[in-house]
């Protein structure tokens, strides 16, 4: 019992960026804390699994940091309803605290850091499209 109060007094003081990557490995099945079945959402699990969704990592990165683009995660974990979709991203928004939502803000998926306008090719003068 002294081993487990004592690596979660740890885990608190851990820098920023330390707690960011601890909190995007945060699972959402299985009891996890930030599980949020319930009757109104049945399968729910399942299509996480499927669509290998199951930290809160991979939803951030559909839904942003803020946890707004319904639209992006519904297609990806094959969804129809954006509004259903909606209801599952404010359940896990009240999940998190008010620093944890403020720690998300913070991060910003590889793809989304790249400059949108003229990304420069490995070949010298030329441009391509943003993607």
């Amino acid at each position: 019992m002294e081993v487990f109060l004592q690596a979660s007094s740890d885990k608190e003081s851990l820098d920023p960026t330390a707690s960011l990557f601890w909190l995007l490995e945060e699972p959402l099945i299985h009891g996890a804390r930030l599980d949020v079945r319930d009757s109104s959402r049945p399968g729910l699990s399942q299509r996480l699994v499927s669509a290998r969704a199951v930290k809160l990592r991979h939803i951030v990165d559909a839904a942003g940091p803020r946890l707004h683009d319904a639209e992006t995660l519904a297609s990806r974990l094959g969804l129809r309803s954006n509004r259903h979709t909606r209801n599952i991203l404010n359940a896990w928004t009240t999940k998190l605290t008010t620093e944890e939502l403020e720690m998300l803000q913070d991060y910003a998926p590889a793809e989304q850091k790249l400059p949108m306008k003229g990304i420069r090719s490995h070949r010298a003068g030329v441009r391509s499209k943003p993607v």
